[in-house]
């Protein structure tokens, strides 16, 4: 009898059930934030009286094959997420959405992304322009592509340029200041407020979006895809 060597493939979500496309949902995709960890408002801070957004993607579909939690993301716990599909579709719903956005009497800081990444420099360029088309959004988030590559260059210049309303910290890059990293990873930094019981969300804290803070540290906590499998496991190419 001969051997063989099983590979499983991994590059989507485990919830392929809950990816939409947006042409036809119904609801918002950019949304107000219901999310207890995430908080609905910010409190304190150059972003104080701003109102919580979100925007999730598909994990994995979106995201860059170097990410070191591409096996353990913490969308494997999340089957009642609503992922959107990334496509021209998308593109045209966010502009009509932050359009409306951009008319609200309070300001709005969009939370970049639940899940999912930035899937290409197309879309990070977009952001920069909506940037400068609406003066009442501001965004926060992760990214997990190196500062030193294409896309997270860009991510890294507007992050320069634009930290007072786009603050996105670089995934487990340790060496790089304005990074939010895995204790499993890096030891250096300050650990999550919020994930310590030190505040009540990121709405009450702020460090994230906080130039001068050290790296931030997260406590590492999902279901790794790897576990109970006699399996060698890889992303695509």
């Amino acid at each position: 009898m001969y051997g063989y060597l099983f590979i499983m493939i991994i590059n989507r979500t485990r919830f392929k059930a809950n990816v939409f496309g947006v042409k036809n949902y119904p609801y918002q995709i950019i949304k107000p934030s219901t999310n207890v960890k995430l908080g609905k408002w910010v409190s304190k801070g150059r972003h104080a009286n701003k109102r919580i957004y979100t925007v999730t993607l598909e994990e994995r579909a979106t995201c860059p094959k170097t990410c070191k939690h591409w096996y353990d993301c913490y969308g494997n716990t999340m089957p009642f997420a609503h992922r959107f599909k990334y496509d021209s579709y998308l593109i045209k719903r966010m502009d009509k959405e932050l359009s409306y956005l951009n008319t609200r009497k309070y300001g709005v800081l969009i939370r970049l992304h639940v899940l999912g990444d930035f899937p290409d420099l197309k879309y990070v360029e977009h952001w920069d322009e909506w940037l400068d088309k609406y003066k009442n959004i501001s965004c926060y988030g992760y990214t997990a592509h190196s500062p030193k590559e294409s896309i997270g260059g860009r991510i890294a210049l507007m992050n320069e340029n634009r930290w007072d309303r786009w603050s996105i910290r670089f995934s487990n890059y340790p060496r790089y200041k304005l990074s939010a990293n895995s204790d499993t990873i890096s030891k250096n930094g300050i650990t999550c407020p919020e994930q310590a019981g030190q505040t009540k969300s990121c709405g009450t804290c702020g460090l994230c979006w906080n130039k001068t803070s050290k790296p931030i540290l997260f406590m590492t906590h999902s279901y790794d895809l790897r576990k109970g499998n006699n399996a060698n496991h890889k992303p695509t190419n």
